[in-house]
């Protein structure tokens, strides 16, 4: 699969961006509550595994969330930074740096699909990149600014498979049918470095959680998810929010979320 191939496969899809930091700026808090990173973590095995972060250098976690990577990170090495979409989360992030002590960990709300390197200074700053479980990348031209950022390592994880319980039955119900649980990120992600004579390297690993929202939250959640799609009726907008309503359990909505995920991983 040669590169112009894939940057015509693997495009930016259309989405509603307000709808879309609406929901990421409403689901800040469930990653607040996400506990630190400690040694044993999978990304920061790998990491130190393979030498990836020098204790002199610089890390860039894009699409950093709730910052817990950054923080994680900002301790193994001289400066950290995180980038997000979503401003409550740029929120979350600098108050668990406050909260950790890490005077080296910087937070900046960007849109990574249209930031340019440049404007921030970034082009070849960052010993380590890290992009995990993010929809920041969503195309090759996202992708491959990983790539522009680095000066050493990057580490690109998504999965390879992913349902969803809830989610995957709304989109049935919306959209006529269930989403395919296949991505096809690695294909590209791994051919592009490939054209570019590099030498990427993939491990994979099974990872399974179920995530509990309150009734408000999840019927704002969900439908602000669907919304990112396309632009929703009144009538399924109602639907959505009937299917919810029917399947909570004491006002709390709890979705099986089962994934296998790929963590691919390259020196520049």
């Amino acid at each position: 699969m040669n590169k112009e191939i894939i940057i015509g496969d693997w495009k930016m899809p259309e989405c509603d961006t307000e709808a879309s930091m609406n929901m990421w700026n409403a689901r800040a808090q469930e990653f607040a509550k996400q506990r630190g990173v400690e040694d044993d973590d999978w990304v920061a095995a790998l990491v130190k595994r393979h030498g990836m972060l020098p204790a002199d250098g610089a890390f860039l976690d894009v699409g950093c969330g709730a910052g817990k990577y950054t923080v994680y990170f900002a301790k193994k090495c001289a400066e950290a930074w995180g980038t997000d979409f979503s401003e409550e989360m740029i929120k979350n992030a600098e108050q668990r740096a406050r909260e950790a002590g890490t005077g080296n960990a910087f937070f900046s709300c960007d849109n990574w699909h249209t930031l340019e390197m440049a404007d921030k200074d970034w082009k070849g700053k960052f010993d380590f990149v890290l992009a995990n479980m993010t929809p920041a990348i969503q195309s090759a031209e996202t992708f491959e600014k990983l790539t522009e950022a680095s000066c050493g390592w990057c580490l690109y994880i998504h999965p390879v498979l992913r349902t969803g319980s809830v989610a995957d039955r709304l989109k049935k119900k919306i959209f006529g049918k269930k989403p395919d649980p296949r991505y096809p990120q690695l294909q590209y992600a791994f051919n592009l470095l490939w054209e570019k004579g590099l030498f990427p390297a993939v491990e994979y690993r099974e990872h399974n959680w179920v995530r509990s929202f309150e009734l408000e939250r999840a019927v704002d959640i969900f439908k602000n998810d669907l919304r990112s799609k396309r632009t929703l009726t009144d009538e399924e907008e109602a639907s959505i929010e009937k299917y919810l309503i029917e399947h909570a359990i004491n006002g709390i909505v709890e979705e099986e979320v089962r994934t296998t995920q790929f963590a691919l991983y390259w020196e520049v």
